[in-house]
């Protein structure tokens, strides 16, 4: 089992966030000294563990806000249906949903799915 990180009840991990939150840009030098003065014995590699933990838990809150963006969709650019329409299919040889969206928009175009069956099967000698 693993060794708890407490010395006379002192939490290491949280001493070092606590010195984080008050001095951001510190170094593990620095830090050490500190805690030392306070009697808290560190490693630079807990500190820096730390450190990581507390950076890429920030990096979540931007790629959260990213995925949002994304979701929405407000940065693709729009094309237009005979451009989607022209591109080849998936890789997997199926198409994909926006094929098929812009099939459909394609066949409100036309005046019905019938009315573009009848332009495609024209466009077959082509």
């Amino acid at each position: 089992m693993a060794r708890k990180g407490r010395i006379g009840g002192v939490n290491k991990s949280e001493a070092i966030r606590a010195l984080l939150s008050d001095k951001p840009d510190i170094g593990a030098t620095e830090a050490m000294r500190l805690l030392g003065d306070k009697g808290i014995e560190v490693k630079p590699s807990l500190f820096y563990g730390i450190k990581s933990d507390i950076a890429s838990k920030g990096g979540q809150k931007k790629t959260v806000a990213r995925s949002e963006v994304a979701a929405s969709g407000a940065s693709k650019p729009v094309q237009s249906p005979a451009a989607v329409v022209a591109k080849a299919p998936e890789a997997n040889g199926q198409f994909g949903l926006a094929d098929i969206q812009a099939v459909i928009q394609a066949a409100k175009k036309a005046g019905g799915v019938n009315r573009l069956i009848e332009i495609l099967e024209s466009l077959k000698g082509l």
